[in-house]
């Protein structure tokens, strides 16, 4: 019979030290298990450091939980100082990997007091990991450049370099420094290839870094490692990026295949509706490729897609019901149906916050698209349905637009419509920057304004299309505009060369600017220039009847008589009145008539005309000077026949 010897707890740790170095965690975590009495703080250490290689880094579970029980253990009744800081830098490593970040955050705070220099390094060290675990990566860097201050020019410590190099290149990642980050990965492993055995994760981080630089070749090789040999938990998303990289290397099919591998794994988790995403862009990328737009057979298989899609809790609750409905709005106009794909786009829009990326991006295809649109039906006339685009999208897409060519499109779609009023802030942002059509958006902007009675701002517009397009097809009109423009704000001295100009011109506009010019002159009282312009206007068109006409014959007469040429004024009078027998200024003209032929001809025609004057005229200021004229008349001719009559009895008297 055979009485089993006590080993002494010197030699069970010796055999099982010897068993770990070998890699042999099971005969480790066997013959510790079963001590009796108790285990010392070194084999409390030992058997934790098992329980962690058998759990982590694939997972955590029952051992790993008790691994971290132990080491709390061992840290409680480790002996010497020194174990017990190496032990507690080993535990918070082991707690930083097991997601407890606060608790290693404070022992790193015991740590990095040390009275060794090369643990306050380490300590510092994995102070910039915790900072990359909580997504800190600027502090992180800060953090860095600490590090380094307080190292000086002392050596890293030697069980750090690879790891630090691993840790740095994680920050770089995490700041978008791709390059950089992938070089550090890289003489991280090569200084210390245990990393990749310890750390199953950073297989991923390098393709992430990578991918991020465009290199998909490398980020393929790293994504293959990253699944084959990495941590399962994350093998969804690495499989992603692999199908991604494969996409980008123009292997499709590859990565379809890829793609449908995570839609497999985890059909409704939110990697395998991105894998479903993924798949649709990929068919419909083929498409495009292959024929130049989207078939009907393709287009209903995306949809196919997306409407299973649409069964998903994420679809109804989670972000990723947003990026479907984008990818269904883009399905759309590739196959031309823009009315679905805004609406599609809208809703998205609509159903998020400004400060979602989400809701930025639909924002973003959506101006492209209603651009795309835009310019279609602008270009074929069909300025209606560019109003119909404009009325419905106004309060959303249609004031994020900032191309100026569009919003030239829109503007003056809006005018041909009879909508000025909101083409005008359209038009006026068009004129912003420059754009093929900024002559025609001033144009129109002047003739907006112009018709809406808005003559001073009309009249900037007018001033910056001559400044820009002195020699441009509206030119001629805008110059002549720009007078009509002055003439109406009363500006009659700046009026008064452009009317010059129109009045020295042939055609229909002549008589206008010549009676305006007219008027302009008597305005600043230039009454010399006002009859010359007057003469010029009754003897360009001797026998021509018109308003002008009958206006310049009118007046002409009247300054005439108030300045005494009576001969000249009855002229002009008697040829007004054969002219213009029903003018609103027959009865005035008759009575001025009446005065000078009371003056130079006949009492018995000036008494006629006064005569017509009372029985025709209605206006009271009219016959009351009529009446008086009468009377003068009478008195006049009284007069002068008591003065024949003393004459004739002078002549017959003895």
């Amino acid at each position: 019979m055979f009485v089993d010897t006590p080993i002494s707890p010197e030699k069970r740790y010796a055999m099982a030290a010897t068993a770990f170095d070998a890699g042999d965690v099971s005969s480790v975590i066997r013959s510790l298990e079963e001590a009796h009495g108790g285990l010392s703080p070194q084999e409390m250490v030992l058997l934790a450091r098992a329980f962690w290689a058998r759990s982590y880094p694939y997972r955590m579970d029952t051992l790993a939980t008790e691994a971290l029980h132990l080491m709390n253990q061992a840290l409680s009744v480790m002996p010497t100082e020194a174990d017990k800081e190496q032990l507690m830098f080993e535990y918070s490593t082991m707690l930083l990997h097991a997601g407890l970040i606060s608790e290693a955050q404070n022992l790193l705070r015991v740590l990095k007091e040390s009275l060794h220099p090369d643990m306050v390094i380490k300590a510092h060290i994995q102070e910039i990991d915790v900072l990359n675990h909580r997504g800190s990566f600027q502090d992180a860097f800060v953090a860095n450049r600490r590090m380094l201050a307080i190292k000086g020019d002392d050596e890293m410590p030697e069980d750090m370099s690879g790891r630090y190099l691993s840790i740095l290149a994680d920050t770089y990642l995490g700041l978008n420094a791709h390059q950089k980050a992938l070089d550090l990965y890289h003489e991280a492993v090569t200084t210390d290839s245990s990393l990749l055995r310890n750390d199953p994760d950073l297989f991923s981080r390098m393709g992430k870094a990578a991918f991020g630089l465009g290199a998909y070749a490398t980020a393929r090789e790293h994504l293959l490692s990253a699944i084959n040999q990495g941590n399962p938990d994350s093998r969804q998303d690495a499989l992603l990026m692999l199908g991604d990289s494969l996409s980008h290397l123009d292997e499709k099919d590859k990565a379809m295949t890829v793609f449908s591998e995570v839609e497999t794994l985890a059909p409704h988790s939110e990697s395998g509706i991105i894998a479903k995403l993924r798949t649709a862009k990929i068919l419909l990328e083929k498409d495009l490729a292959m024929h130049g737009s989207l078939t009907d057979s393709t287009f209903y298989e995306i949809m196919d897609i997306y409407e299973a899609l649409k069964t998903t809790r994420e679809y109804s609750e989670g972000q990723l019901g947003s990026i479907i409905r984008v990818r269904i709005a883009q399905t759309y106009a590739h196959r031309g149906d823009w009315e679905e794909s805004l609406q599609a786009y809208y809703r998205v829009w609509f159903e998020t916050t400004p400060e979602d990326p989400i809701h930025r991006y639909a924002q973003t295809e959506a101006v492209e698209t209603l651009q795309t649109r835009v310019a279609e039906l602008y270009t074929a006339g069909k300025y209606d349905q560019v109003c119909e685009l404009h009325n419905a999208y106004q309060d959303s897409f249609i004031r994020e637009i900032t191309c100026s060519e569009t919003l030239f499109r829109l503007g003056h779609s809006l005018y041909e419509m009879g909508q000025g009023y909101q083409a005008r802030p359209l038009l006026i942002l068009s004129t912003e920057h420059d754009v093929s059509a900024k002559d025609q958006a001033l144009a129109l902007l002047y003739q907006i304004d112009y018709d809406s009675g808005n003559f001073s701002q009309a009249l900037q517009w007018s001033a910056r299309y001559l400044e820009r397009f002195g020699q441009g097809t509206d030119a001629r009109s805008m110059r002549e505009l720009r007078g009509e423009l002055l003439y109406l704000l009363r500006h009659y001295e700046e009026a008064i060369e452009y009317f010059e100009e129109m009045a020295g011109q042939e055609g229909e506009k002549r008589l206008s600017a010549q009676f305006k010019l007219a008027d302009i002159y008597r305005n600043l009282d230039r009454r010399t220039d006002e009859a010359r312009v007057l003469d010029s206007i009754i003897s360009a068109s001797p026998g021509q009847r018109s308003p002008i006409m009958e206006q310049a014959l009118f007046l002409r007469a009247t300054q005439l008589k108030e300045s005494g040429e009576l001969q000249r004024a009855m002229t002009l009078y008697r040829e007004f009145l054969e002219s213009y027998p029903d003018s609103h200024h027959t009865d005035w003209a008759m009575y001025h008539l009446a005065q000078i032929t009371m003056e130079v001809s006949s009492h018995q025609e000036a008494l006629t005309l006064v005569h017509d004057i009372l029985s025709r005229s209605t206006d009271t200021i009219l016959l009351s000077a009529a009446t008086s004229l009468a009377n003068e008349i009478d008195l006049d001719r009284d007069i002068q026949d008591f003065h024949l009559r003393r004459t004739r009895f002078s002549e017959g008297a003895p």
